[in-house]
């Protein structure tokens, strides 16, 4: 059943990176899709759980709602910055250890950080003590220690979210 759910997903992705409706591209997805599973399936831990599914469809929702929301927010304010009579900004190096364990989840919340106007994830280092280290650059920090509570609480906690899910 999951293995049906999974070709209906990736063809009509399929069709939506296109840009084309029609049953060639949906067939041309569903053989992706059945590629995918066959190569993905021998590596996969966890069997499929509509519970978990629901979980993680609901917690990426989540990822995904609040992400637009900082991007609207950091929008306006490069607006102010760019429509400012004075420019004044205060840019910065900034770094701070990440609570995700999964590469993808860490990749993931470098690349929102990078999507977000006026600031940009430079480097992940993986310290000594097995922590992990983001280094990214803002454009606009008079606080360097709200800026990271922001990302913390606005991005990398609902990713927290979808790796227990």
């Amino acid at each position: 059943m999951a293995f049906f759910f999974f070709l209906l997903l990736t063809g009509f992705a399929w069709m939506g990176l296109r840009g084309e409706v029609g049953i060639a591209a949906f067939l041309t997805g569903c053989v992706f899709g059945a590629l995918t599973w066959r190569i993905e399936k021998a590596r996969s831990r966890l069997r499929f759980a509509p519970a978990r599914a629901l979980r993680f469809s609901v917690a990426g929702a989540r990822v995904l709602v609040l992400f637009l929301g900082e991007l609207a927010i950091a929008n306006w304010l490069q607006l102010r910055i760019v429509l400012a009579p004075r420019i004044e900004v205060h840019p910065q190096w900034i770094s701070f250890y990440t609570e995700l364990e999964s590469p993808a989840l860490r990749a993931l919340l470098a690349v929102l950080i990078c999507l977000t106007p006026g600031s940009i994830t430079c480097e992940e280092l993986l310290e000594s003590d097995g922590r992990v280290r983001l280094f990214l650059h803002a454009l606009d920090t008079t606080d360097a220690e709200a800026l990271v509570a922001r990302i913390r609480s606005r991005l990398e906690e609902p990713l927290r979210a979808l790796e227990l899910a």
